[in-house]
């Protein structure tokens, strides 16, 4: 009787199987081997791998993330419409240099497009200088930023036509914008191909993400072909096609980057997670933090007016005049980190801006801490300003919530001494809090599927290092005879 011993397949794929079977034939010691697609010299299947194999990466789809397949989808939408919108801005350019046009020269359209491209390597440059190290924290908005960036920069060039007196200085300004499109969108692109590969396959998920792009770019091509000569001569055709397409461009990149699943915290899913966690007591899967972060950079929400009031890697200069009995107050014993607020906007801003000094060398568990805390301190903030008690947390947050109202009255009162008791009080329970449930937050993050293991956190580069344990012991003291008074 014929047994199977074996099975297997290729990339996963229970089409392309081979199956071992032991025949219990005497005369022949070895197994046999069945294989599915041996009779079958071109099929569906063979031309489903051969697709898979040049267009998606090596081991798909156990070599990705879990959200490759819907991000690609998306983003070859929308990488269609974009093509075909380059093409009719194409065709407007070439229009306004005086292509087809005897009274245009040679040399007036090479100045217009060598300018063009001199005013776009000098954006480029000065794009990157100015805000790459925050491309990879916000990945998602930037990607977004770039393609709309990208559908300004065709309309200009469909305009520019209209305006023979200004066409150089508008192709100008679309060579720049161009510029941000291919820093932005190159470095976005480079930062989800890394959450992309799943088996060090980053140079593979990368070729295969261009062959993707080409195949569309040439469809899209094709497309062109027969489109642009026949609404070339209609403006208002050329003008209802790149409504249409544009519509359908931003609507597949919101889509994509909506699609994304990043299990690594910036500034805005870490604040979404320990928000949520504090009012609810529950840890946000990494798909759903994903789903609530914010992508659009004129949209305003919590997360963003948290971020704003979060400074990380200030200089100690910029704390206050009692940081150094904070510092002792705020830190575990090897002083990872230091934290303060602006106490004297503290009750009469709509948030307060919580400063956060790092020490030389610091670990990424301690960033993310110190933001806890922080966090911790602006949602008690809001609680305590709004009076309305929601935390699920509520032990240790009530008796800050006292000891913020206690500020409240010592700022009315301008009364010093009871202004300091009560931000010192405020920055203890804060910590105390931070002590408590860090542990128990953090396992339950890892659990939920987060990498603690890196942060796409980007903090200021200024940096301490203990010289001496004087000061901080001073502080101490200091604070011991103010308690000592108070009683």
């Amino acid at each position: 009787m014929a047994k199977v011993v074996a099975r297997e397949t290729y990339a996963g794929d229970d089409d392309w199987e081979r199956l071992y079977v032991d025949t219990d034939n005497t005369t022949q010691n070895r197994l046999t081997v069945v294989d599915k697609q041996s009779r079958r010299w071109i099929s569906w299947t063979a031309l489903k791998m051969l697709f898979t194999s040049v267009f998606l990466p090596a081991g798909y789809p156990d070599s990705v993330s879990n959200d490759y397949l819907e991000y690609q989808f998306w983003d070859s939408v929308q990488a269609f419409a974009s093509s075909i919108m380059n093409n009719l801005g194409t065709h407007a350019v070439l229009k306004g240099v005086g292509v087809g046009d005897s009274s245009a020269t040679v040399l007036a359209a090479t100045i217009t497009w060598l300018l063009r491209d001199g005013t776009s390597m000098s954006g480029r440059i000065l794009f990157a200088y100015i805000q790459s190290s925050k491309l990879d924290a916000d990945c998602k908005k930037w990607r977004l930023f770039a393609d709309i960036i990208n559908d300004i920069s065709i309309m200009i060039d469909l305009l520019s036509p209209y305006f023979v007196d200004y066409f150089m200085p508008m192709q100008c300004f679309s060579g720049v914008l161009k510029s941000l499109v291919g820093t932005a969108g190159g470095a976005t692109r480079a930062a989800l191909t890394q959450h992309q590969s799943r088996r060090n396959n980053l140079a593979d998920v990368s070729a295969k993400d261009g062959s993707q792009e080409t195949l569309v770019n040439l469809t899209a091509l094709v497309c062109s072909l027969i489109m642009v000569p026949i609404v070339a001569n209609n403006p208002h055709l050329v003008w209802l096609l790149f409504i249409c397409f544009t519509i359908l461009h931003i609507f597949a990149n919101y889509r994509a980057v909506k699609a994304v699943s990043l299990e690594t915290f910036n500034l805005s899913r870490f604040v979404i997670t320990v928000d949520n966690w504090l009012k609810t007591g529950r840890i946000l899967s990494v798909r759903e933090a994903n789903n609530r972060e914010n992508v659009w950079f004129f949209w305003r929400d919590l997360s963003n007016g948290y971020c704003d009031n979060i400074a990380t890697g200030v200089s100690l200069r910029d704390h206050l005049c009692y940081f150094e009995m904070k510092i002792y107050q705020t830190q575990d014993n090897d002083f990872q980190y230091v934290l303060n607020y602006d106490q004297s906007m503290f009750w009469r801003s709509p948030t307060p801006c919580v400063n956060i000094s790092l020490k030389k060398g610091f670990e990424t568990t301690a960033l993310l801490k110190s933001i806890f805390q922080a966090i911790v301190l602006l949602s008690g903030y809001e609680n305590c300003h709004k009076n309305n008690r929601i935390f699920y947390r509520l032990k240790v947050m009530e008796e800050m919530l006292g000891a913020m109202k206690l500020l409240d009255y010592s700022l009315d009162d301008s009364n010093n001494f009871m202004n300091q008791l009560s931000n010192y009080k405020i920055l203890q329970y804060s910590h105390q809090f931070t002590t408590k449930w860090w542990s128990e937050f953090t396992d339950n993050l890892v659990a939920e599927g987060w990498d603690l293991s890196k942060v796409l956190i980007t903090p200021d580069e200024w940096r301490f290092e203990i010289q001496s344990e004087l000061v901080v012991n001073k502080k101490i003291n200091d604070y011991r005879n103010l308690n000592s008074i108070k009683k």
